[in-house]
């Protein structure tokens, strides 16, 4: 396989080196040029909505780039923490692509639709203070203090750490999966360690560490929905705790008046994308997809509103 020069969004790590590999697209083991060589990138093959596309794994002399970096000058970034109800992995398979340069999340939970178009311009209100604040501590945060974040011994819980508040919330989100809420002990999956690169450990901080700096442009506000700051035409990702089965959160469904959602929804500036579960009532809803959800052989019936005419995937 043959190098290529990287984009000019690739950067060497300040790491020790390390094999890695890219889950489904095949593999990296190896880097070309030497200490203070330019940087080179080794490209593998992926599908986005079924098109194919072209992404490279980067490095610089004897140091190895941990994410991919596609060849369009987009960050290919993974979710920065787990979270009930989150969007990433589904956002580019059936929801439609920005067609404004400004992507806002009212509900921003762990923001997967804002991470797979990261480059753009970002707002997220989010009203959980622990939502909020780990937000705004990851937009702000430098990628060597993430890299100093201890991992957890066994028996240890996230209190035993004595970190502060921030980053205790970011290491609770990965203790458990697709949570709705920091957790302070390792939950039995992650205690099994069959998937380390779900939990918290030196492969997530490592991931996590190397993102950070593509999304210190992100706007964070500490807001409901009826009070985010944006008037203008955007892209409004709209994925509220749902109408039935959204009563997880610490700031659920029932504290919604879904009728009024409706009505600001409809308001909204530009193109607006809605999520909801079947059985939501509150939109003319349309059908989705059937998407798997954290659970082993559990599915859920995703609906759609948008009022943007559907391009059927």
């Amino acid at each position: 396989m043959a190098f290529v020069e990287a984009p000019a969004i690739a950067r060497p790590v300040t790491e020790p080196p390390r094999t890695a590999r890219d889950e489904g697209t095949g593999g990296l083991s190896g880097v070309k040029g030497g200490v203070g060589s330019s940087v080179y990138c080794m490209p593998y093959k992926s599908r986005v909505n079924g098109v194919p596309r072209t992404s490279y794994m980067s490095a610089q002399g004897d140091q190895l780039r941990l994410r991919a970096v596609p060849v369009d000058g987009r960050p290919a970034l993974r979710p920065f923490f787990g979270y009930y109800g989150g969007k990433w992995r589904d956002a580019t398979k059936y929801y439609p692509e920005p067609k404004h340069g400004l992507v806002v999340e009212p509900f921003a939970g762990s923001a997967g639709y804002a991470l797979r178009y990261a480059h753009l311009k970002v707002v997220l209100c989010e009203l959980d203070p622990v939502v909020f604040a780990v937000w705004k501590y990851l937009t702000k945060v430098k990628d060597s203090e993430i890299r100093k974040l201890p991992l957890l011994r066994p028996g240890q819980s996230v209190d035993d750490l004595h970190l502060p508040p921030e980053p205790s919330w970011l290491i609770g989100f990965w203790l458990n999966r697709a949570t709705a809420s920091p957790r302070k002990n390792p939950s039995a999956w992650m205690r099994s360690g069959v998937r380390p690169g779900s939990f918290w450990g030196e492969r997530v901080r490592d991931t996590i560490a190397s993102q950070v700096e593509f999304i210190q442009h992100w706007k964070v506000y500490h807001r409901s929905y009826e009070n985010c700051p944006v008037k203008k035409s955007a892209t409004w990702f709209i994925d509220p705790p749902y109408q039935r089965a959204g009563k997880h959160y610490k700031l659920g469904s029932e504290q919604i008046d879904f009728r009024q959602l409706a009505d600001w929804c409809r308001s909204r500036k530009g193109q607006v994308i809605v999520c909801e579960n079947q059985g939501a009532d509150w939109l003319d809803f349309q059908p989705l997809a059937s998407v798997k959800t954290t659970r082993r052989g559990r599915r859920s019936v995703e609906v759609i509103w948008t009022n943007q005419p559907r391009v059927r995937p």
